[in-house]
């Protein structure tokens, strides 16, 4: 699917083309991120239902959970297209994600569901990224108060 410039637009601005670019760019990396949660899951789900996940230690299926966790993580604040992306996505909508997210991880793992907390974990790490991200570009919140040396004390 082409984006297009509305008529009125001059389209050999250097910024409109770049601002065309750009939304195309974040398109396609909704495509790519929900293809990639796709096989994630049909992995997930095929490891659960042949009895994978069942012939490994509950250390080593830790591991591996909290490894692809921090790599889903650590790709977020590495790749500049993806950051761009999840900056472009509603905070709010970010930020219900990922509170699902640490929601169905707590509850797979209260029920000991390895494949479906491994499914999660990346998930909700990455959702946990981009609104950190998102709140960190932000900046403070208010201003830092005032020295109290500054002003002479009332006497």
């Amino acid at each position: 699917m082409a984006l297009h410039a509305p008529p009125c637009v001059p389209v050999n601005s250097t910024n409109v083309r770049k601002a065309i670019r750009d939304a195309g760019v974040l398109q396609e990396n909704a495509r790519v991120l929900f293809a990639a949660a796709m096989v994630w899951a049909t992995v997930m789900a095929a490891a659960a239902t042949e009895g994978i996940a069942a012939k490994f230690d509950p250390a080593e299926l830790a591991a591996f959970g909290a490894v692809m966790a921090i790599f889903s993580a650590a790709a977020c604040r590495i790749d500049v297209d993806l950051r761009a992306y999840l900056r472009s996505v509603s905070a709010r909508g970010l930020a219900a994600f990922a509170l699902a997210g640490v929601a169905a991880l707590a509850v797979s793992l209260a029920v000991q569901a390895a494949a479906l907390a491994i499914f999660v974990a990346p998930l909700a790490s990455a959702a946990l990224a981009g609104w950190l991200d998102r709140r960190a570009a932000r900046g403070p919140t208010r201003a830092p108060a005032r020295s109290p040396g500054a002003r002479r004390a009332a006497t």
